[in-house]
């Protein structure tokens, strides 16, 4: 075992080199753009979508910003990490699962969910890597899949957050798959620490 660690308030993160998209430089940017679409709202149940290691989420359980937290990884690999920050840290209202979307989330409602899912439409990494993470979502299906799903599993004022990238997407690329579900955007914007990279886009259910 090979673990390294970032800690945060009183959590430590654990993530390896091979299961590591760099989400441990993000934390602080990760709870900027919390603290800007969610304010003063207070979370009971969150879900982080295409979690990885578990940053952003394990990040809001740490610094008690949500009670309970669920996180859902496709990439199987990542599923001893993710137990070994659960039993450092003896968190005892976390779950985890290995699942393609919501396949086998068990239904629940979250208030809020986040995530860091691909962000290209092609592999910009193929050249200079070859490891089984997901950096391409082909066609944007996983995307779309997520928003047809979504409201089944998000409270009536809920709230979504994810972080994308400049470089592969903008908001009006996800706007139709996101109001043909009857959810909206509410904002949309850059990040602090890669303002030149990453932006991230809240959503919540139409009311009208």
């Amino acid at each position: 075992m090979n673990y390294k660690f970032v800690s945060y308030y009183d959590t430590k993160i654990y993530w390896n080199d091979e299961l590591d998209g760099c989400g441990h430089e993000l934390i602080e940017d990760l709870q900027n753009a919390t603290a800007e679409l969610v304010g003063n709202k207070p979370i009971n149940n969150t879900l982080e979508w295409c979690s990885g290691p578990g940053y952003w989420g394990f990040s809001l359980l740490g610094s008690h910003q949500t009670k309970t937290l669920t996180l859902s990884d496709i990439h199987a690999p990542v599923k001893p990490l993710v137990e070994y920050t659960i039993a450092q840290n003896n968190f005892e209202n976390v779950e985890f699962y290995i699942s393609d979307n919501f396949k086998n989330i068990p239904k629940q409602q979250f208030d809020l969910i986040v995530g860091n899912p691909p962000h290209f439409i092609i592999d910009p990494y193929i050249p200079t890597y070859n490891e089984p993470r997901k950096y391409k979502d082909e066609g944007w299906k996983i995307h779309e899949d997520f928003f047809n799903n979504v409201s089944d599993y998000l409270t009536d004022d809920g709230i979504i957050i994810l972080v994308e990238n400049r470089f592969g997407s903008n908001p009006e690329i996800f706007r139709p798959m996101i109001e043909k579900n009857n959810l909206r955007i509410t904002n949309h914007f850059g990040s602090v620490k890669f303002p030149l990279d990453m932006w991230y886009l809240g959503v919540d259910k139409n009311p009208a």
